[in-house]
């Protein structure tokens, strides 16, 4: 278990550093069960978003994404690829939109330009210091307790609820593949 969280951890630093960085290609099959510019904004404060982390006993991906911001954009079609390689083994993914105001971001158009089967999620307004109190609740430490950090904020979590990666500024969705490889269960 050392091993693999020290090999997390070390891909993860590589992805942070731009070693590698994943083109926004279009997933396969991306129409199948994608979200729609209609889909409906589901709307959570820090702490519903906490807790429902920590009560999944599955592999659980959260991305804490800008519509804006080009690292997210450059993440999302990957998120996606992996949440369609990987939700038969029980992987859970949770993709929060976590831009300042509603006015002029397109949540649902966002999440269909990356053909995204995960539903359009949004943290309500929160105060400072709220949300890293919130994922540290939840058992991670990847934003500070003053509260500044880049998106997209990538955390993992396995069977367990137990922290196994954890990055701010990720774009590279071939590393998140490979944490996500490790904490699932072998295919039988």
């Amino acid at each position: 278990m050392q091993r693999f969280l020290i090999l997390a951890v070390v891909v993860l630093i590589a992805a942070i550093a731009g070693e590698r960085l994943v083109g926004g290609s279009t997933p396969e099959g991306a129409n199948a069960g994608s979200a729609t510019a209609s889909q409906p904004i589901e709307y959570l404060t820090v702490g519903q978003m906490a807790t429902r982390v920590r009560r999944l006993q599955a592999p659980t991906i959260l991305v804490l994404y800008g519509t804006e911001c080009p690292l997210s954009q450059k993440l999302m079609p990957g998120l996606e690829q992996i949440t369609r390689r990987h939700r038969a083994a029980g992987l859970q993914v949770h993709a929060i939109n976590d831009d300042p105001d509603e006015a002029g971001y397109d949540i649902p158009g966002f999440m269909h330009a990356a053909n995204a089967s995960f539903p359009a999620l949004r943290l309500r307004r929160w105060r400072s210091g709220e949300l890293a109190n919130a994922l540290r609740s939840a058992g991670s430490t990847v934003i500070p307790g003053g509260g500044t950090y880049t998106r997209p904020v990538v955390v993992v979590w396995d069977q367990y609820g137990t922290v196994v990666a954890q990055a701010q500024g990720m774009p590279d969705a071939q590393a998140l593949e490979q944490v996500v490889r490790a904490i699932l269960p072998p295919a039988r």
